[in-house]
């Protein structure tokens, strides 16, 4: 392969993004977690935790680090403060990333970046290809219920603040139908794999 490949892999909360992604980094691929570096500046950047204690109170940290379930609540009752919080992680994050991808891609011919926002964020043109993880509602909620002890409303309240799967489809290079078994999702990433490679 010639031409290094950047890939966004998208998708709605418990669209079963992670582990595609799981799936691509144990056959060896990058892969840059936008969620994990975001939790990463909210713990030890000392600029970004200055700014979230302005924004939403003393409270946002517990011993030094940051509560996570608070600041959640505040975001996801409160459009202004979501777009707060964004205005101060993501720039910060996409400066991480497009590091990372640089420096995968020297010995890499393919780097993946899993971002729950890509779309949200008006970032699509960071990459050569865009793929979309999605499932139905009621799956999603059984998955995050299962995975995170999450009430229903408050899971609605993050999908509401998300652009729907339908409107990503039609948006996505790729796209990976998430209703099946694990198997199922291995074999369509497996499929997705063998495209990019032959790009």
């Amino acid at each position: 392969m010639s031409k290094k490949i950047k890939v966004a892999v998208t998708g709605g909360i418990g669209s079963g993004k992670s582990i595609v992604c799981d799936l691509l980094e144990k056959k060896g691929y990058p892969i840059i977690r936008a969620d994990v570096l975001g939790k990463e500046l909210l713990k030890n950047d000392s600029q970004v935790k200055a700014e979230i204690i302005r924004e939403f109170g003393d409270e946002a940290y517990k011993y030094e680090l940051p509560d996570h379930k608070f600041i959640a609540a505040q975001v996801f009752t409160n459009e202004q403060k979501l777009k707060a919080i964004n205005s101060i992680i993501h720039p910060r994050t996409l400066k991480i990333i497009e590091m990372k991808m640089a420096d995968y891609l020297s010995s890499h011919d393919i780097v993946f970046v899993e971002s729950a926002l890509i779309y949200e964020a008006e970032r699509e043109e960071l990459f050569d290809y865009i793929l979309l993880v999605y499932s139905e509602d009621d799956l999603k909620i059984s998955r995050i219920i299962e995975r995170d002890q999450e009430s229903i409303d408050n899971i609605r309240r993050r999908m509401e603040n998300q652009i729907p799967d339908l409107q990503k489809k039609e948006w996505a290079d790729f796209t990976i139908d998430n209703n099946g078994t694990l198997e199922d999702l291995n074999s369509k990433t497996e499929f997705i794999l063998s495209l990019l490679k032959s790009m």
